[in-house]
């Protein structure tokens, strides 16, 4: 495989390495992660964007490791473009698959929920984040939002029950689906597919709803509901579908020498650039979001949050935070002279999968 990789016949050495994974899987052995990765190095330097992601979801059938899912789910998010709905069901899945490992992870999730009208999904993502060691405690940034988030929640859990059942709930697309959301939020799986199905009966979104209910059948412990409903998806997130699939038959994640994630400690974010893995540079940008500041007088969606702004950008795959205070707003865009106000965005230039 490897002469072939070096001489730049790269679909002769990818043909040898599936090869080899499908003979070493058929003798009920796990291939080497070698036959993995170094195909996926020379996939990245010839741009073949799809194909790296192909053989990623073939990677964690055997390497079902946090650190794993993490890379390839990087990589999907750099992929997902502006879309809000896309970014934040992709962290959905990244927590589903405990590959949140570093704390601007929760951050871009806090702010897409919070954005997306989800409290309860917040501040459960907070407690997790804290339970984890991932997020300090205290961690003033994190602690405001939870504490924002949980005051608009309220006593809306209490509430949902009854308004579910509600005709004006289920006859209107958007009002089931966003419900089914809310259930979501709160971890009540079963009782939020019903109304994903309601969303698609009352003619919404079929794709986005499909998919929501296949997530929530597959929290709820029902992979063969999860699995059809994930066959019916065809769209953008199809790619996402395929990997709640995997997630579903994947065997429980077994110690593996895999290519290791870099921290974002404060040290490494201005350290001398150093690639660990030899991968050359793939994505040129990814944004993240941190949740809105308040509102000003008549603005409308205030969530209470106060206007701090960071933004973090990877040079020569190395994150540099640059903290920009309560007033700056700057967001960095397409060549990183677009501003907009009161925004926080996580840009990400030249970053190798494998170096996540």
């Amino acid at each position: 495989m490897d002469s072939l990789l070096q001489s730049n016949e790269l679909d002769k050495g990818i043909a040898v390495a599936k090869a080899a994974i499908e003979t070493s899987r058929a003798a009920d052995q796990r291939p080497s992660d070698e036959l993995y990765v170094r195909p996926i190095q020379k996939l990245q330097a010839a741009k073949r964007n799809s194909e790296v992601l192909d053989l990623m979801t073939l990677r964690l059938r055997d390497y079902n490791q946090p650190q794993v899912w993490r890379q390839a789910l990087f990589i999907l998010l750099q992929q997902s473009g502006d879309s809000k709905e896309v970014g934040l069901d992709i962290l959905r899945l990244m927590r589903a698959t405990n590959s949140m490992l570093q704390r601007p992870e929760y951050l871009e999730y806090a702010a897409l929920a919070t954005e997306a009208a989800l409290p309860g999904e917040v501040v459960a993502l907070i407690k997790e984040g804290k339970a984890s060691k991932v997020i300090a405690d205290p961690d003033a940034k994190l602690d405001e939002i939870a504490k924002a988030q949980a005051e608009r929640m309220g006593d809306e859990e209490s509430t949902l029950t009854a308004y579910a059942a509600k005709p004006s709930t289920l006859s209107v697309a958007k009002t089931a689906g966003a419900t089914g959301d809310a259930m979501v939020g709160y971890r009540r799986y079963a009782d939020a597919i019903p109304l994903y199905k309601a969303a698609i009966a009352a003619g919404g979104d079929k794709e986005l709803w499909t998919y929501r209910m296949g997530v929530a059948q597959a929290l709820s412990g029902d992979a063969a509901g999860a699995k059809a409903s994930f066959a019916q998806v065809t769209g953008q997130r199809k790619r996402l579908a395929d990997l709640w699939v995997v997630k579903l038959d994947a065997p429980a994640a077994a110690p593996a020498d895999v290519a290791a994630p870099s921290q974002l400690t404060p040290e490494s974010w201005n350290e001398k650039r150093r690639h660990p893995t030899g991968l050359a540079p793939f994505f040129k940008k990814r944004r993240l979001r941190a949740p809105q500041a308040p509102a000003e007088a008549g603005d409308q969606g205030s969530t209470g949050i106060p206007a701090s702004c960071f933004a973090v950008r990877i040079v020569s795959e190395v994150l540099t935070l640059v903290t920009l205070g309560a007033e700056v707003r700057c967001a960095v865009r397409n060549d990183w002279k677009l501003c907009r106000s009161r925004a926080t965005t996580l840009s990400r230039k030249s970053i190798s999968p494998l170096s996540i």
